[in-house]
């Protein structure tokens, strides 16, 4: 069993990323929005910014090898997602959960992924 472990471990390894900070790029709903993230150590910030309405939320959490799981901590509502980095300039983001505030929505619903790309 453990022959077996090591193989998968070798042919799957996990991305340990030294920092994924700076301005990343995506796309929802056919609209550009740029995000901004801070990591130091195992803790990460993450900011983004809807030119569609002028809101804006704020992301913490930690990091574990290459993913991310972060929950708002200002916004218009409450939403944990996974951030999983496939690269150092490449990550998708996954909705566990979301919820609004009356007069606001979800940009996405549970479960669906965005792709990511840091521009600096």
């Amino acid at each position: 069993m453990r022959v077996i472990s090591l193989c998968i471990a070798l042919l799957f390894p996990a991305v340990a990323l030294a920092d994924t900070s700076g301005v990343w790029q995506t796309t929802i709903d056919g609209q550009t929005d740029f995000v901004t993230i801070h990591q130091k150590n195992d803790w990460m910030i993450y900011a983004q910014l809807d030119p569609v309405n002028g809101t804006w939320e704020a992301l913490e959490g930690s990091v574990t090898d290459n993913k991310a799981t972060l929950n708002v901590i200002y916004g218009p509502g409450t939403a944990t997602i996974e951030l999983t980095f496939t690269s150092e300039n490449e990550a998708s983001a996954t909705i566990v959960s979301c919820q609004s505030q009356p007069g606001f929505e979800c940009n996405l619903s549970d479960g669906a992924t965005i792709q990511l790309v840091k521009i600096f």
